[in-house]
């Protein structure tokens, strides 16, 4: 049976000798990725980059993500790599994704997160305000949730690494609200603050946490 990613990944190595003034052949998660990962590259290599955004399944179907990615990693090459959100892959130190093997992935979660960078929420909100005064401040804000995930993130990290499940990032993420109320947000979310707090503390205090707080020096 043919290998359909190593037949794909062969043409997509061939479009740069193929087409004059194209420096790779790029496959990204999603074509919303296009705009970021260029200008990433552009800093690096400039150049013109044959971006990919979805590829054929063995099945034959259109597909697209991160795992549809990393099924190229046995045929990269200079000519063809691919570009990822880390998601959880960078704080777990997965092995061998990394430039070295072809492999571009963002610093933190997603290009996302790089594009809501603290101190440029707070430009844009300040620019946006009707009154041009500022009533929230996000980097107080967001360093005042990082410490309150802190903990819960080690124990996710915990769990992914040594396939825990005590804790999922199913949980994880239904501690956080989707939305928040309006009095919430007074003194820069501390109220909000309180109530993602609030959230996490069963799972803190549940006795597998325990158990994993007494082997993680880190954790206390």
């Amino acid at each position: 049976m043919a290998d359909v990613y190593k037949e794909q990944a062969q043409f997509f190595a061939n479009v740069p000798l193929m087409q004059s003034g194209v420096v790779a052949s790029v496959h990204l998660e999603d074509g919303d990725d296009k705009d970021f990962w260029n200008a990433m590259l552009q800093i690096h290599h400039p150049g013109r980059y044959y971006f990919i955004t979805h590829s054929r399944s063995p099945k034959g179907f259109d597909t697209k993500g991160c795992e549809q990615c990393l099924k190229y990693r046995p045929y990269l090459s200079k000519r063809f790599f691919i570009c990822i959100d880390s998601d959880m892959r960078y704080l777990l130190q997965e092995q061998d994704i990394d430039a070295a093997n072809y492999i571009c992935q963002t610093y933190t979660y997603s290009w996302e997160n790089h594009y809501c960078e603290a101190s440029a929420l707070q430009q844009r909100f300040v620019k946006k305000s009707l009154d041009k005064v500022a009533t929230f401040d996000f980097p107080t804000f967001l360093s005042e949730l990082s410490k309150v995930l802190y903990k819960p993130l080690l124990l996710l990290l915990y769990c992914l690494k040594n396939d825990k499940s005590g804790f999922n990032l199913r949980m994880f993420s239904a501690c956080l609200p989707n939305q928040c109320r309006r009095a919430e947000l007074a003194d820069n979310g501390k109220l909000l603050l309180e109530r993602i707090a609030k959230n996490f503390e069963p799972h803190l205090n549940s006795p597998f946490a325990q158990s994993v707080a007494s082997r993680m020096p880190i954790f206390t």
